[in-house]
């Protein structure tokens, strides 16, 4: 029997990861299921099977993507040299380009109310982001553009759910200049 290349199984698996994130936006986390992405990939369920156990383990290969995404996002803009203004408003930019992905998005959240096991990954997912930007804050206190009175947890935990509101302005119609130059402003207010 031959023996699969590691290199191959994860390239199968980003294939598989990028197909599914297709059909999840077309069709919603809830109504998707395991046969739709191996139709859509041109495999058998059980070879998804061989790379994710559950629909819920292929999200969060999803989202493990998404957070890579933006932890590559947020070193970008701040080793571009900047202010910590021009910092933000990159990081913005940057991971607001795709804004396709905004009402599945929020449908995933939805459905994680009621999928304790989508939940998990929901959350593990916030854990993990609210750590990378409380380290950039961290360093920003460092430099002197915060002050060390500031909790740099809490200022991630609202600056997440600041971004997530201004996600849903987006989702519902209002334009990006707008929203950025909100996401903006407030940045420089805390700075």
């Amino acid at each position: 029997m031959p023996r699969v290349v590691p290199e191959y199984k994860e390239q199968a698996k980003g294939r598989i990861v990028q197909a599914a994130l297709e059909v999840f936006r077309k069709k919603g986390y809830y109504a998707t299921t395991m046969d739709d992405v191996a139709e859509r990939i041109g495999v058998s369920k059980g070879a998804l099977y061989l790379y994710f156990k559950s629909k819920e383990d292929l999200y969060k290969s999803i989202l493990n993507a998404s957070f890579q995404d933006m932890t590559d996002s947020l070193r970008s803009a701040a080793s571009s040299g900047g202010t910590p203004a021009q910092t933000c408003e990159a990081f913005f930019d940057n991971l607001t380009r795709d804004t396709a992905s905004l009402g599945h998005s929020f449908e995933v959240i939805s459905e994680a109310s009621r999928n304790p096991a989508l939940a998990k990954v929901v959350k593990d997912y916030y854990r993990d982001t609210t750590e990378v930007i409380e380290e950039c804050m961290k360093e920003l206190r460092k430099e002197g553009a915060l002050g060390k009175e500031v909790d740099t947890h809490l200022l991630a935990q609202g600056l997440i759910a600041f971004f997530d509101g201004l996600m849903i302005c987006l989702a519902v119609g209002f334009e990006r200049p707008e929203v950025r130059k909100i996401f903006a402003e407030l940045m420089k207010a805390i700075m």
